[in-house]
């Protein structure tokens, strides 16, 4: 990792809409939230955020919630875009109806949809509280409100590999062509909890339960992403189980902003509690970008360390 393209504000972020959760996912720690972690951004401490980002091109409003809990969710993403901001957001898709296809694909530059299986019983054990049936059906309302109107949102996919459904990517692949998905990401099930919380160490048996550590396993599905990505035209990544750090590109350029407005390092750390160098909503971005905390950070994994916050990522 160099220094190099260190800016004085970050110009990727992911800020969490709502720490809200209408599912119980086994890989996911949100039930595990401790009661000062839960809630939602309001839209005037939003545009707040906007405005202490003037560097950011790129904002994913996503988090440890499903974003589409948060009823000024697609006002936030217009704000966004009006601003000549690329922005996305992450769901598992259960809600949509509940807002107006058009407005909602107008609202976004991408829709990445959390879609663990292709077996209907599978899905409901691995994204418990939803319907394979009924998120299928609201991905196609999209698509096909998308193809009517001549929208160029990208709907997209998102899979967390685990021991539970790692023979589903065939059927995954087989999904998304018959919905129009435009990409698929895989990727291995990590340890995204806090270290502080012990609640947090039941969901860390859990998970690692779960995890695929064999290599020639974690190989093979690889190969398997990469060939049904070439046969089926769908573009598809693969993320494995290879440390980020110390060659990890968010350091340098983004930033997670959780909904109360701490500022955590990365996606994979999304505890300001645990990892957090301040708070967006309280001070100046450029503040907390360029403390002596964050400094440390960076230099620490520019000269080959791994920082604590940073073990056991991904």
């Amino acid at each position: 990792m160099t220094t190099e393209n260190h800016e004085n504000a970050p110009l990727h972020v992911h800020i969490e809409p709502t720490s809200l959760c209408n599912l119980r996912c086994p890989t996911c720690y949100n039930e595990f939230l401790p009661a000062r972690r839960r809630g939602s951004l309001s839209l005037n401490d939003y545009l707040r955020l906007l405005a202490n980002l003037p560097t950011v091109n790129d904002v994913s409003l996503l988090g440890l919630g499903e974003p589409f809990m948060n009823p000024e969710l697609l006002s936030m993403a217009e704000e966004t875009k009006s601003r000549g901001i690329t922005v996305r957001t992450a769901t598992n898709g259960t809600l949509m109806e509940r807002y107006d296809p058009v407005r909602t694909l107008n609202a976004f530059d991408e829709i990445v949809f959390s879609i663990d299986a292709a077996d209907a019983e599978l899905f409901a054990s691995v994204r418990k509280g939803a319907d394979l049936a009924v998120v299928s059906n609201n991905m196609a309302n999209l698509a096909a409100t998308r193809k009517r109107e001549g929208l160029a949102t990208l709907l997209t996919t998102n899979t967390v590999l685990s021991q539970a459904n790692r023979d589903q990517i065939a059927g995954l692949f087989e999904l998304a062509k018959s919905l129009g998905v435009a990409k698929m990401r895989f990727v291995m099930a990590g340890d995204l909890a806090s270290r502080k919380e012990a609640a947090m160490q039941v969901h860390r048996k859990r998970l690692l339960a779960m995890r695929i550590e064999e290599a020639g396993i974690e190989q093979s599905l690889a190969d398997e992403v990469k060939a049904l990505g070439a046969s089926s035209g769908i573009p598809a990544s693969f993320a494995g189980n290879a440390p980020y750090a110390p060659d990890c590109w968010w350091p340098l350029r983004g930033a997670y902003i959780s909904h109360d407005g701490g500022v955590t390092p990365c996606c994979m750390r999304m505890d300001p509690d645990d990892y957090g160098f301040g708070n967006a909503l309280e001070q100046p971005m450029s503040e907390i970008w360029n403390s002596p905390a964050y400094a440390r950070f960076r230099r620490e994994l520019a000269t080959g360390g791994i920082p604590e916050v940073c073990e056991g990522c991904p």
